[in-house]
């Protein structure tokens, strides 16, 4: 299962959520991109996207506040990727 958080990120009461997702299109790529959706009258709003990069997994994903921590490893970009 990839990361999730939900809690309230702009201030408005209600829950928003930022999520980890993986695209595998063949090969040996896997792209990982942080999605954030806002709640707008009860129903998901995109909100923003991070993309760390190809093959570098999200491990953990809080929100506390209206602050979202997300976390992926770092390498440098000619550093074989390990796993």
């Amino acid at each position: 299962m990839q990361p999730c958080a939900v809690g309230d990120l702009d201030g408005d009461k209600a829950a928003d959520a930022a999520r980890a997702v993986l695209v595998r299109t063949g090969g040996t790529g896997q792209f990982w991109s942080v999605v954030f959706r806002g709640n707008t009258g009860g129903k998901p709003t995109y909100r923003a996207v991070v993309d760390p990069g190809d093959r570098i997994p999200v491990t953990s994903a809080t929100v506390a506040g209206p602050k979202a921590t997300v976390i992926w490893p770092t390498r440098s970009a000619d550093a074989p990727y390990t796993h």
